[in-house]
């Protein structure tokens, strides 16, 4: 699944969706690339990659680094808005974010 991110500031509603879909995709680990989460903060997005990582939920204890979940930025967006890319976190071209959008059957945009 795909998880586009592209609100400035998310909800508790959206971190239990993206808690629900790691936890979803743990419980059915099977190997496949189209189980493993893609998260990608997108435009406004990018501001919510600090305030995913610091809040207390499952994917902060899960922790970034050994999540199966693969988390991208789109580079033009985190330069333009001046943001800090989380350290786990691959930039990524809107080239390549459309690349990756057609790898996966199923995406969310937050």
């Amino acid at each position: 699944m795909l998880i586009n991110l592209t609100k400035r500031a998310i909800t508790a509603s959206d971190i239990a969706f993206i808690d629900a879909a790691l936890s979803h995709e743990d419980a059915n680990d099977s190997g496949d690339k189209q189980n493993i989460s893609v998260i990608v903060f997108s435009g406004d997005g990018v501001y919510a990659q600090h305030h995913l990582a610091t809040t207390e939920h499952a994917f902060k204890e899960q922790s970034i680094e050994t999540s199966a979940a693969k988390l991208y930025a789109v580079a033009d967006d985190v330069a333009s808005r001046g943001v800090k890319p989380l350290k786990h976190l691959a930039l990524i071209s809107a080239e390549e974010f459309a690349a990756l959008s057609g790898q996966h059957q199923h995406w969310v945009a937050i």
